[in-house]
C-alpha cells in the first residue's frame, strides 16, 4: 500500500516547481537605457558615435534615440528618455531630475559669426539665429543684449541670414567652421569667441547607479584616443 505524501514533500515539490519557473539573474534582460542624441546640425556627426562608444565600453545596454534636441529636451522632461549624451552645466542646472558622469567628454569654443563685409551684431536687439534646443545659446545672446531666434537646421539659419532677416549666429566654433570647409559656397564669415562650452553625459537619477561605470568607461575612452578620434571627425 502506498503511503500518502507528507505535507512536507508537497511544499518542496512546489518550491521547487516555482524555482524552475523563476528566471535566473544571468538569463533576465538587461536594461537598455534610452539616450537621446541629436540628429540636428554638426551633433548628428559625433553625438550618436560618442554614445555608443561609451555604453559598449561601460557594458550598458544602449536604446540610442537620434532625435531633433528639442524634442530630446521634452521627451527628457516626461521621463520617456534616460538620459542624454550631451548636456552643458547651463542646461543641467535647470533640470534637478540629471544627475551629470564627472567626467566631461568634449569641449567647444561658442563663437559669434556674421556675415563678412557687414558689421559685427552689437547693438541692442539685433536678430542673431541658432540652433534650437541648447540653453547656452540663448544665454550668450542675452549677455550681449541680441534677440536670438532659434531654428531646426543651419539651412534655415543661413537663409534668414542671406534675406537679412538675421544678422550674425551663435554657435559651437567648431561647428561653424566644418560647415564652411564643407560648404564653402555659403560664403565669408567674420568671427568672434565668446566662451567656452563643457559637455557631459547626463542620466535621469533613477539610473544614478549607472554613472561609475560610465565615467570609467569616458575616462578610458579619453585615454585611448577614442573621443579624440570622433571629434576630428568635426575638426580634424
Amino acid at each position: 500500500m502506498n503511503k500518502p505524501v507528507g505535507g512536507g514533500a508537497l511544499w518542496a515539490a512546489a518550491l521547487l516547481f516555482l524555482l524552475a519557473l523563476t528566471p535566473s539573474p544571468a538569463s533576465a534582460q538587461p536594461i537598455c537605457l534610452r539616450i537621446g542624441a541629436a540628429n540636428n546640425g554638426i551633433a548628428a556627426i559625433w553625438q550618436p558615435q560618442m554614445a555608443e562608444k561609451i555604453f559598449a565600453k561601460a557594458g550598458i545596454c544602449l536604446k540610442l534615440m537620434t532625435l531633433p534636441q528639442a524634442r530630446i529636451n521634452a521627451m527628457e522632461d516626461s521621463g520617456d528618455l534616460d538620459g542624454d549624451i550631451a548636456r552643458s552645466p547651463a542646461y543641467l542646472a535647470t533640470r534637478p531630475y540629471l544627475v551629470k558622469v564627472p567626467t566631461p567628454i568634449l569641449d567647444f569654443t561658442v563663437g559669434l559669426f556674421w556675415p563678412a563685409g557687414s558689421a559685427r551684431p552689437s547693438s541692442e536687439g539685433t536678430p542673431v539665429g541658432a540652433l534650437q534646443g541648447p540653453i547656452w545659446t540663448q544665454q550668450y545672446a542675452d549677455a550681449l543684449g541680441l534677440r536670438l531666434y532659434q531654428a531646426s537646421s543651419y539651412d534655415s539659419l543661413f537663409y534668414m541670414l542671406q534675406t537679412g532677416r538675421l544678422q550674425g549666429m551663435i554657435a559651437a566654433k567648431e561647428n561653424f567652421e566644418k560647415l564652411m570647409r564643407d560648404q564653402p559656397e555659403r560664403g565669408r564669415y567674420n568671427s568672434t569667441d565668446l566662451g567656452g562650452i563643457t559637455l557631459y553625459i547626463a542620466l535621469n537619477r533613477r539610473h544614478e547607479h549607472f554613472v561609475p561605470a560610465l565615467d570609467s568607461a569616458v575616462k578610458a575612452a579619453l585615454a585611448d584616443g577614442t573621443i579624440a578620434a570622433i571629434k576630428a571627425t568635426v575638426n580634424p
